[in-house]
């Protein structure tokens, strides 16, 4: 038994030798080096966007829902895409504010997201439940719907540790 299991390894070991084979050793000359296209994609991270309290009352003042993003407008824009913690959660009930600790997006105020080039978020933040279940859940649909990933929830760990792949410029 131990003679065959042997036998069975080397004849792996071989055939996968062969298989691999020299492509040196069947060319007659130099070969040029391989060339490559490639492709370049930028993306911009940043971190927390909290788009509640004095900064949901900043854009009602203003009349305008991209003001938070207006200042760093040509950066955001100079990306294929960029990625940012969402710390307000969208329940999508546009009547609740943040207080103190609890945040809410108004689904207007989310247009910076679109408007500046962000193609996924993560939503596993200490903020993720201040608009309970339901909150957390309509900020993945409409987040959807806006076109924009997002990662680090969902409705099982498995969902919820799932990455996300973005393809721009075709890189993934």
């Amino acid at each position: 038994m131990k003679f065959r299991i042997g036998k069975m390894f080397f004849a792996g070991i071989a055939l996968l030798t062969l298989s691999c084979g020299n492509p040196a050793s069947t060319q007659t000359g130099p070969t040029a080096p391989r060339t490559y296209e490639t492709q370049e994609v930028t993306f911009l991270s940043v971190g927390d966007m909290m788009i509640s309290r004095g900064v949901a009352r900043a854009i009602d003042a203003a009349g305008d829902p991209l003001l938070p993003f207006r200042p760093l407008a040509d950066v955001l824009k100079s990306t294929d895409f960029n990625f940012g913690n969402l710390e307000s959660p969208i329940s999508g009930n546009d009547n609740i504010n943040g207080k103190g600790l609890i945040f809410n997006a108004h689904t207007k105020d989310i247009a910076g997201l679109t408007e500046y080039n962000f193609k996924v978020v993560n939503l596993a933040n200490n903020h993720a439940m201040d608009q309970r279940l339901a909150g957390l859940q309509y900020s993945q649909k409409f987040l959807k719907e806006k076109g924009i990933e997002f990662l680090g929830v969902g409705d099982n760990l498995d969902q919820a540790w799932t990455p996300k792949v973005i393809e721009v410029k075709g890189v993934k």
